[in-house]
């Protein structure tokens, strides 16, 4: 079985999605459950990046919520 390739767009809407969780404590799980799940979806993958985007502490513009 292949892994499909994922692209930034995709991260970012995962990400999206967790930081809507109101709950901090269930969204910082989601957050490293996905981290981890999504790790080799593409050789650029960031995983502190995403999550942090998911936990709504993003590290640069391009990571920011829309």
């Amino acid at each position: 079985m292949t892994t499909p390739l994922f692209q930034h767009r995709h991260y970012v809407h995962i990400a999206e999605i967790i930081a809507m969780c109101p709950d901090e404590y269930l969204r910082e799980g989601m957050a490293r459950l996905f981290g981890h799940g999504l790790q080799g979806t593409n050789p650029n993958y960031s995983r502190s990046r995403f999550e942090s985007a998911a936990m709504r502490k993003p590290v640069n513009g391009r990571d920011k919520a829309r």
